[in-house]
C-alpha cells in the first residue's frame, strides 16, 4: 500500500470513529432521560398502588428489572431519601454485585433518586462508600482494576 492509502484509511477511521462518538453522546444523554422516568413511573406506580390499597401486576419482565425482592422492597423510590441512605439501599438491592461508584449512581438515577441536588455527586458517592466500608457496611473488592464495593457479606453490621 502506498503512502497515500494509508493516510486516507487513517482519515476514514477518524471520520468513523468522530461519528460513533457523536452517536455515544446522544444515546447516553437519551438513556439518562430514559432512567430518569423509569425512575419516575416505578414511584408512581407504587404510590398509585397504596392509594388503591392494590399491589401492581406486573409482568415477568418487570419484576426481573426491580430485582428478586420485588416490588414492595424495590419501587418504593429514592426520591425524598438521604443521599446515604439511598446508597445504602442500591448496595443492598444488588447485594450479589460489586458496584462502581459510577454504577452506584446509575442505579440511584434508575430509582428515582435526584442527583441534580449534588454539586459533585460522584465525590459525595466515594466519600458515602468509604465511610460505609468504615462502619463495617460495606466491603471494597477488585473490579477489573478499579475499586468497587458491596454490602458486607458475613456477620451483621451497625447501622
Amino acid at each position: 500500500m502506498e503512502k497515500a492509502a494509508y493516510i486516507q484509511a487513517r482519515q476514514n477511521a477518524e471520520k468513523e470513529l468522530a461519528e460513533l462518538l457523536d452517536k455515544q453522546a446522544t444515546v447516553t444523554a437519551e438513556l439518562g432521560a430514559i432512567d430518569l422516568r423509569i425512575g419516575q413511573l416505578r414511584e408512581l406506580i407504587v404510590g398509585l398502588s397504596r392509594m388503591c390499597d392494590d399491589t401492581p401486576a406486573l409482568n415477568p419482565r418487570i419484576m426481573t428489572y426491580l430485582g428478586s425482592e420485588g416490588p414492595e422492597a424495590t419501587m418504593h423510590g429514592l426520591a425524598g431519601w438521604g443521599l446515604t441512605d439511598a446508597i445504602r439501599a442500591v448496595l443492598k438491592t444488588h447485594h450479589n454485585e460489586t458496584l462502581l461508584p459510577v454504577d452506584v449512581r446509575d442505579r440511584l438515577v434508575r430509582a428515582g433518586y435526584d442527583i441534580t441536588k449534588q454539586v459533585n455527586i460522584l465525590a459525595s458517592i466515594h466519600t458515602i462508600l468509604r465511610r460505609l466500608v468504615e462502619k463495617g457496611q460495606a466491603e471494597t473488592a477488585n473490579v477489573d482494576g478499579k475499586i468497587g464495593f458491596r454490602v458486607k457479606r458475613g456477620k451483621p453490621h451497625k447501622e
